[in-house]
């Protein structure tokens, strides 16, 4: 009964955050940990319930969540054979277990096979956690790979090299973004670092389109060479604005209500990471293909481009409101301090 509400919870949520490595390992442990607490807790009928409850938790949590991430990890044409492994290994588990209850239970007990079916089950979840990458999604992940190798003339693992290297423009871009964004904080003031963002991720536009749009020739030896000079540099300029953002955001809120603010900034991109997939699907089947619908969905970036554009106007009186609060804070807290201070002297001199 818990499982079917389990289910749809954990799978919605395998569609919002980031880490699903790790809401796996979570999801595993609450219901491999309730199997486990069978052994050692289900003493009463109503300690037996609750950890089958749990466990329903764990196994209902557990299967929207795989096939979510063998969606991320497998191309389109794989994750059949992916899928079917999971029908066979889930059939081999059931299997496994009746057979341990039935050698285990009655030499042992009837808790036994809880237990030799708990450990295996977390350990082999804290292994995946440790060792399955975490695929980012979004556009360029759900559906560029599979673009590139059907439209764009590349093979598989062409395609593939050319996600990855841009990949490794989006982290060059994202320490470029970082350290740019404190040079120019600190020689031009707070406003212009607001000109970095938007600029490059108007100008992330251009080599996208050109990654969408490159006809390439199976038989030219300088057209991969030539794609993956366009992805580096699309990665490069795509990753500059994230760090500035955060840095403003920083910049421009108040100590006591960051955690607040990062987690909407969090929920935002989450948000847009679910829908971008969506939306770009929609427009895929609106405008006649992938090509056109990759086209017009570049434009979101300049939209993010001149929203950041328009903090060169706002940041500096926000920064310096910012500023100003937190002076008053602390000399209002000096003078509590002070105050605190000199009513306990009047106190020790009346007691003297």
């Amino acid at each position: 009964m818990v499982g079917l509400p389990a289910s749809f919870v954990v799978g919605c949520l395998a569609d919002v955050v980031r880490r699903r490595g790790l809401l796996f390992l979570i999801v595993v442990l609450v219901g491999e940990g309730a199997c486990l607490a069978t052994y050692f807790c289900a003493t009463t009928y109503r300690r037996l319930y609750w950890c089958r409850a749990l466990t329903g938790v764990g196994v209902g949590g557990a299967l929207p969540l795989v096939y979510s991430v063998l969606g991320d990890c497998y191309e389109p044409r794989e994750r059949g054979r992916a899928s079917s492994a999971i029908g066979v290994g889930c059939g081999v588990g059931i299997s496994i277990g009746q057979g341990a209850s039935g050698v285990l239970g009655p030499r042992y007990g009837w808790r036994a096979p809880f237990l030799v079916i708990s450990l295996p089950a977390m350990t082999f979840a804290v292994l995946v956690w440790m060792f399955v990458p975490e695929v980012e999604r979004g556009i360029i992940n759900t559906y560029l790979n599979d673009y590139l190798s059907s439209d764009g003339g590349l093979t598989v693992e062409g395609a593939t090299l050319i996600i990855l290297v841009f990949g490794a423009g989006n982290f060059l871009g994202t320490i470029m973004g970082g350290i740019g964004c404190s040079h120019i904080y600190e020689r031009y003031g707070r406003r212009y670092p607001a000109i970095l963002s938007a600029g490059a991720a108007i100008a992330s536009c251009f080599p996208f389109w050109g990654m969408v749009n490159y006809n390439l020739d199976p038989n030219e030896r300088k057209g991969i060479i030539v794609l993956g000079t366009i992805s580096l540099l699309a990665g490069i300029l795509s990753g500059i604005t994230g760090p500035i953002v955060k840095s403003t955001l920083q910049n421009v809120t108040m100590p006591q209500m960051r955690g607040a603010a990062f987690a909407l900034h969090t929920t935002f991109d989450d948000l847009g990471r679910g829908l971008g997939p969506a939306f770009v699907a929609w427009m895929i089947v609106k405008l006649g293909g992938r090509r056109r619908a990759f086209n017009v969905g570049a434009l979101s970036w300049m939209v993010c481009g001149f929203l950041n554009g328009l903090l060169f106007c706002t940041v500096e009186a926000d920064e310096e409101r910012v500023r100003l609060s937190v002076a008053r804070l602390v000399a209002a807290n000096v003078a509590n301090e002070r105050e605190s201070s000199d009513r306990r002297d009047h106190e020790g001199a009346d007691l003297l």
